[in-house]
């Protein structure tokens, strides 16, 4: 998607340290999109359970999320 970058897979999955992994009844229980956000970046998590991996984008944000000075 234009505007998204990927910037890692991992097999370390924030699901799962939560205790919410989706091979699990809990997992079910998590809202998504999963995003983490830190300064002016916003990370969306993608989680690929069948491969027991997590992938983290950089997503741009839209005008109307940029902050305002």
């Amino acid at each position: 998607i234009e505007g998204e970058t990927l910037v890692m897979t991992t097999r370390y999955c924030i699901r799962r340290e939560l205790g919410f992994c989706l091979k699990t009844h809990k997992g079910k229980n998590l809202p998504t999109p999963l995003f983490i956000e830190t300064g002016l970046d916003r990370f969306r998590l993608d989680f690929d359970c069948k491969n027991c991996c997590m992938k983290v984008i950089n997503v741009a944000m839209r005008p109307s999320e940029e902050p305002t000075e």
